[in-house]
């Protein structure tokens, strides 16, 4: 029987976060980046463990499984924020506005 373990981790394409790799890590050790449309494929050993993944400032929080002799896990790992770039647009536009009519020429 096996004794190696697998841990799978995916992650779908996105708009957001598209260009930005997730650093993914088992047990508080980082053991590789995960773009958007791959996956990550780590061996580890049978036993509890804990993951996470995090992309500068935020993250998933951590997720304990416990994987047995020879099994394979998968997991995967996706954006939290869906309606990010919709939000955005007015914001967006709403500063384009302010900026356009705060730079005007002062006619006198």
């Amino acid at each position: 029987m096996e004794d190696k373990c697998r841990i799978v981790i995916s992650r779908p394409t996105a708009l957001v976060n598209a260009w930005r790799s997730f650093d993914v890590l088992v047990d508080a050790h980082k053991r590789g980046e995960l773009r958007g449309g791959g996956s990550l494929e780590l061996s580890v050993a049978p036993g509890a463990h804990v993951i996470s993944a995090t992309i500068d400032w935020c993250g998933t929080g951590d997720y304990p499984i416990q994987i047995k002799p020879g099994e394979t896990v998968h997991l995967r790992v996706k954006n939290g924020m869906k309606y990010y770039l919709l939000l955005s647009i007015p914001v967006i536009i709403a500063l384009s506005i302010y900026s356009y009519y705060t730079t005007l020429p002062i006619e006198t």
